[in-house]
């Protein structure tokens, strides 16, 4: 998932879609609570002292990364790594005009008069980790990785608009793009992970996700991966390599894998962690008062779905899906789930477009409301008759399984909650938590029932991958001919209007199809010491430029 688009990738609350995708409101850094600010990015926090080099970050992730290999990772959380360690030649920036670009890899950049070529120029004191100097070719290797099929990029979708990209010299690449488009979206396509070609060359290209750089990586960026043991930690260190300009203050950042809520809401207020980022809805309140403790939410930063594989014969029929939806009891979920000490920190969804995208958001579809009499008569319509509470069809009974990743305590329990609603239709529902790699194989390859999962707010409103047919996000299987139509009107249009109508009507064409039962969309919550200052974050990344993160020698812990 574009992690920002994709948190598109990220689950929430365990930490991922972020994987991410919209303009998302954002607070400022404060202790214990945080003003509105700017939407999209939290500026840093406040210091009175300039930088000093040294000390460590201890930070609590929800889950194993799996892989940070840019071109196949498969969760946003993975990305959050990647931008430190294999940045692109840009960084998405998010701030009060929206989404834009700043310099990474390359430090500049020029459109061509018509908009159908973008020129890149690297810096020239860039070399990986091993000594080769950092060029333009690297920049073609990888986008030949994401346009290959073999390699079943993530990021496929975005070579598919990208005609051809050329080198000239070490230092300028140029992409030709295959039509014209809103330009932001056109440059969205050359924004990721760039890879060493001298390492990655060789290697075998449908293997690229179980290749051992997954979790090994050659880094460009400010950050290196030092260690990582599977579901324990993972270690950055400094980049000696790095430019000096891209040189940590800290001298370490240890990710500990902590995949329970409460687990790692203990080990931070014993200490044993700086920062959670994903604190679950039940803990925020355990925060509050906490000495030295800095609560970052960020409004509608993830919404959750139940999504139905259309390769199982029995989900093609809509008038099914549908009559799970209006069995779906969301007002209780949000009153029992997110809603804490008075406090509501979800809303209910209809789309994937987040209610903080104005003018893209389509606010005219009113969600189906709970009825439990017009689930049933649908059912009876469409042949699931009721013998004696469960529903049967052609001699089988209606019992599938909802496959979801584990870690997160508010999911497992709003699944608990939905278990209990979807029985009152006749439906035999087994829940089945999966580890995130098996998770995100399962979905891709579509070898599940039905399954929990979410996406991001994204800024950047191309939701292509998720909806358009065959594309890698499409886990459900989906396929409307008029929701690929709309969605090539919205990426191609340079007229805004136009596509934010497009973008509207596809949601309203989506939420009759009800390929998904949306259920909400969920404030998200980190919680830092605030003994660390010149902290970012953002929509896309929780360690936004962490290399500018430091902490006082007086109050270094570790």
């Amino acid at each position: 998932m574009d992690r920002g688009n994709t948190r598109l990738i990220m689950f929430v609350g365990l930490g991922v879609l972020a994987l991410l995708l919209g303009a998302l409101t954002a607070w400022m850094v404060t202790r214990n609570t945080a003003p509105e600010s700017a939407p999209g990015q939290a500026p840093p926090s406040a210091s009175t002292d300039g930088p000093q080099d040294g000390g460590t970050l201890m930070v609590g992730l929800p889950m194993d990364p799996a892989n940070v290999n840019p071109i196949v990772a498969p969760y946003a959380i993975g990305g959050w790594v990647v931008d430190l360690v294999n940045p692109g030649l840009v960084r998405r920036k998010v701030g009060e005009d929206g989404l834009s670009y700043e310099p990474a890899l390359a430090e500049s950049w020029e459109w061509s008069d018509d908009g159908m070529a973008l020129t890149y120029t690297l810096r020239g004191d860039l070399s990986w980790e091993d000594g080769a100097p950092v060029t333009s070719a690297d920049v073609v290797f990888t986008y030949d990785l994401i346009a290959d099929p073999d390699v079943a990029s993530n990021w496929q979708s975005d070579a598919a608009g990208i005609d051809r990209v050329e080198q000239d010299g070490a230092r300028k690449v140029t992409f030709h793009f295959k039509e014209p488009r809103n330009p932001v979206l056109q440059q969205g396509m050359t924004i990721r992970g760039i890879v060493p070609k001298h390492v990655l060359g060789g290697a075998e290209r449908s293997g690229l996700r179980a290749h051992p750089y997954g979790r090994n990586p050659v880094s460009s960026g400010p950050f290196r991966v030092a260690s990582w043991k599977t579901d324990e930690r993972i270690i950055l260190e400094p980049n000696p390599k790095a430019p000096k300009d891209w040189r940590p203050h800290l001298d370490r950042i240890v990710l500990r894998i902590i995949p329970e809520p409460s687990t790692r809401r203990m080990a931070h207020l014993k200490g044993e962690i700086d920062m959670d980022p994903a604190v679950e809805p039940a803990n925020v309140a355990d925060y509050r008062d906490a000495e030295h403790m800095r609560i970052v939410p960020l409004k509608a930063a993830g919404m959750l779905y139940i999504g139905f594989n259309q390769k199982v014969p029995t989900w093609r029929d809509p008038k099914l899906r549908t009559a799970l939806t209006y069995a779906t009891d969301v007002q209780t979920l949000i009153d029992k789930v997110y809603t804490r000490d008075g406090k509501v920190m979800a809303q209910p969804c209809v789309s994937t477009i987040a209610p903080t995208l104005s003018g893209w958001h389509a606010d005219e579809i009113e969600p189906l409301p709970y009825d439990l009499d017009k689930a049933k008569a649908l059912l009876d319509e469409a042949g699931w008759e009721d013998k004696g509470g469960i529903r049967v069809k052609d001699g089988k009974k209606l019992r599938f399984t909802i496959m979801y990743p584990k870690g997160g305590a508010a999911e497992r329990d709003l699944l608990v909650l939905l278990q209990s609603q979807w029985s009152k239709l006749g439906a035999e529902v087994d829940l089945e938590s999966v580890d995130g790699g098996m998770f995100a194989s399962r979905a891709r390859e579509k070898r599940y029932d039905t399954m929990l999962w979410a996406f991001g707010n994204n800024p950047k409103v191309d939701p292509t991958i998720i909806w358009g047919t065959g594309e890698p996000y499409n886990w459900f299987a989906y396929s409307n001919p008029r929701v690929d139509e709309l969605l090539a009107t919205a990426r191609t249009s340079q007229d805004m209007d136009q596509a934010k109508a497009a973008i509207r009507e596809l949601q309203e064409v989506i939420y009759a199809d009800q390929p998904v039962t949306f259920l909400v969309w969920v404030d998200d919550n980190m919680v830092i010491h605030d003994r660390f200052k010149d902290v970012q974050h953002d929509t896309f990344n929780k360690l936004l430029h962490a290399e500018r993160w430091w902490v006082p020698a007086s109050e270094r812990v570790y």
